[in-house]
């Protein structure tokens, strides 16, 4: 955070030297915890820009127990995150600017995501990336604008987490995306299983139009089937929505 604890002298971490010009940083700040405690790391009011990737909090992706959490991330913003921007060619396609694997009881709120975009896979790339058994997080009041993929993306047995009053501009195709690989249907699924998402909320957020600048939609669930292996019961909602706003202009702020 700033030395004074406010946002007037916000440090900037950037990803390319100013003495070389190189811009060779993959991601900014790692985590790799799966001890199954709280972790609690802060983050208030700073910047990152032109890193492929901002932020990964790691659990342990394939165990439940594996977990980390308890992380906030408030009033940053991100910038240039990616390999779409002028000197990022080099860097393979990013998945996620703020990316949680196996991590719980986080809170992302106020924060604003500009130009998070991939010049190759560009669909790939989502400004929040909750995957892999990451529960009752709370992603609120953020802003979104020029995100290559689908601002949010769940992934993989990830729930109760609740996205509201968030604004999402020139964002990919859905305002809420849901996805898990099956390994019955893909040959490439890195895990034996993975499981649909439950009792998510997707609430009073602002969809003011898709990448193309097209009318968004609210949500969408990329996988429909129910493997076998999953415990939860097929009927359980996947996700509950209420109050979302589309823009009458898309793009249009």
């Amino acid at each position: 955070m700033p030395a004074d604890g406010t946002n007037a002298a916000r440090p900037v971490f950037d990803g390319c030297s100013s003495a070389t010009g190189s811009c060779t940083q993959g991601t900014w700040f790692k985590l790799s915890d799966a001890y199954g405690v709280q972790s609690k790391l802060h983050f208030w009011y700073i910047r990152v820009q032109r890193y492929n990737t901002a932020i990964s909090f790691n659990g342990m992706r394939d165990t439940v127990s594996g977990y980390n959490g308890g992380n906030r991330i408030y009033g940053c913003y991100f910038d240039r995150i990616g390999n779409g921007w002028a000197g990022a060619e080099g860097h393979t396609p990013s998945t996620a600017a703020v990316r949680l694997v196996n991590s719980d009881d986080n809170i992302i709120e106020n924060n604003h995501f500009y130009n998070i975009t991939n010049s190759t896979s560009p669909g790939l790339l989502h400004a929040i990336y909750v995957a892999h058994k990451s529960e009752r997080n709370s992603i609120q009041r953020n802003a979104f604008r020029r995100v290559s993929g689908d601002a949010i993306r769940i992934r993989d047995y990830s729930n109760y987490n609740i996205i509201n009053q968030n604004r999402i501009s020139q964002a990919g195709s859905y305002g809420y995306s849901e996805w898990f690989c099956d390994s019955a249907q893909n040959t490439d699924c890195t895990l034996a299983t993975e499981c649909r998402s439950y009792q998510n909320e997707f609430r009073d957020n602002t969809l003011d139009g898709t990448y193309s600048c097209q009318p968004m939609s609210t949500w969408v669930y990329y996988q429909t089937d129910y493997p076998a292996n999953c415990a939860r019961a097929q009927l359980d909602p996947r996700l509950r929505t209420s109050g979302n706003e589309k823009t009458a202009t898309p793009c249009s702020q």
